[in-house]
């Protein structure tokens, strides 16, 4: 792919990040946008393209000796070119800048000044939901004069995690607490940060809505710039490495006022109130097991944090890790060793696709996969409105079909 025809003024040093960070992440992208193809050694092998079954399209993963990973062949038509090509063709989209936008939104990337109008995720043809409309990444979420490398975006998150502290009687721990969430120990993945800075473009018309917000405001000719509490989620790699964050800015007055939370849920009211930095594809916010228990080889993976922390109190001996979007959730690699995957399902359509894709993938690998069923939109939902003890002999129901009921402990 030559990347010259509708690039417009995005600067050739971002489309070469972007092709680098894709190609980090070649399998990842593989498994999103080319869902009917699969993996036979160091290639993705698909029909062509537009993501047809079949076997005439290969996608390099690794790099080696025959060539970098992310790049393609087509033995079928002998067209060849990167994974932008992939995500260009396999969501019908109509330009290179919807292509750029959509390529970042799968990584997490904020845009710059230099971003054009995307395509509504609605007039998409992608058979996965676009992770913008599920992951809540950010596309405003740097000024334009910093530099836009991998670098620089992972080594702000990690700056920002180690500027922030551990919950514990923060209002991060208070937000936890109204939805629900009371099983909150030892989760170091979870941290708070007083101030955290926020920024959106700058409000053409009136400072009105600027001025009715709860984050301190500041000034900006291009942006405006306003910091507010906010919980930081670390994402880290298999080997434990902080790659990236997410941030859910906080509401104060909400969630100190002691009445029923709002349909935000204590997120403050923002058009974005949780936004990711760094590098999150591949990652997964990851929390230890509530008690040890030894030789237990299981994990349980979600989508968003309340999602899975809501389940840690019904199965304390099982390690959980959330994967902040359900794109990634379908895309997330098992670690070695592991022999049961529990997966905590968002009752929605992207979620649904999700779980049961990931379900096949890991039974294909020889892994138990079991699917855990929400009676609401997601289990943070379910333990709102049921209560602890009706949750967990819902999830206990459910484990025992698969025979694994004593993962569950009994109810108090």
């Amino acid at each position: 792919m030559t990347h010259q025809k509708g690039q417009g003024h995005i600067p050739e040093s971002v489309i070469t990040e972007i092709v680098d960070r894709l190609a980090l992440n070649a399998e990842a992208v593989c498994r999103r946008y080319l869902s009917q193809g699969r993996r036979q050694g160091s290639y993705w092998r698909v029909g062509d393209l537009t993501n047809t079954p079949g076997r005439s399209l290969f996608v390099r993963l690794r790099s080696g000796a025959r060539g970098p990973a992310g790049k393609w062949t087509d033995a079928a038509t002998g067209q060849h070119g990167d994974l932008l090509d992939i995500i260009c063709a396999s969501c019908a989209l109509r330009s290179f800048s919807e292509t750029v936008a959509e390529a970042c939104a799968f990584l997490g990337m904020p845009i710059g000044s230099w971003n054009a109008t995307a395509v509504p995720a609605g007039q998409r043809q992608s058979s996965v939901p676009s992770s913008s409309s599920s992951s809540g990444a950010a596309f405003s979420d740097v000024p334009s004069e910093i530099v836009f490398t991998l670098a620089d975006s992972i080594n702000a998150a990690r700056r920002l995690v180690m500027a922030s502290t551990p919950i514990a009687g923060t209002l991060a721990e208070t937000y936890l607490r109204r939805r629900g969430l009371m099983a909150l120990d030892g989760l170091t993945a979870l941290r708070f940060h007083p101030t955290t800075l926020y920024r959106d473009e700058a409000d053409q018309t009136s400072g009105a809505a600027a001025d009715s917000s709860p984050l301190e405001e500041g000034s900006s000719q291009v942006r405006s710039a306003r910091r507010g509490p906010a919980l930081i989620v670390s994402i880290t790699d298999t080997e434990g490495w902080v790659t990236g964050v997410q941030r859910t800015w906080l509401d104060r007055d909400v969630l100190m006022s002691g009445a029923p939370l709002n349909t935000r849920l204590g997120k403050v009211d923002l058009p974005d109130p949780r936004r990711s930095l760094g590098l999150i594809a591949g990652g997964a916010a990851r929390f230890e097991a509530l008690r040890a228990r030894d030789g237990l080889d299981a994990l349980l993976l979600g989508e968003g944090i309340e999602t899975v922390l809501s389940l840690r109190a019904a199965l304390p001996s099982v390690p959980m890790a959330a994967t902040l979007s359900a794109a990634q959730l379908a895309a997330f690699m098992c670690p070695a060793g592991l022999h049961r995957l529990l997966i905590a399902q968002d009752n929605d359509p992207a979620g649904r696709a999700a779980a049961a894709a990931l379900a096949a993938r890991a039974t294909e690998a020889g892994l138990m996969a079991v699917v855990l069923a929400p009676r609401r939109g997601d289990f943070n939902d379910d333990l709102r409105g049921d209560g602890a003890a009706g949750l967990m002999a819902y999830v206990r129901s459910q484990l025992e079909r698969h025979g694994v009921g004593h993962l569950c402990p009994d109810a108090p």
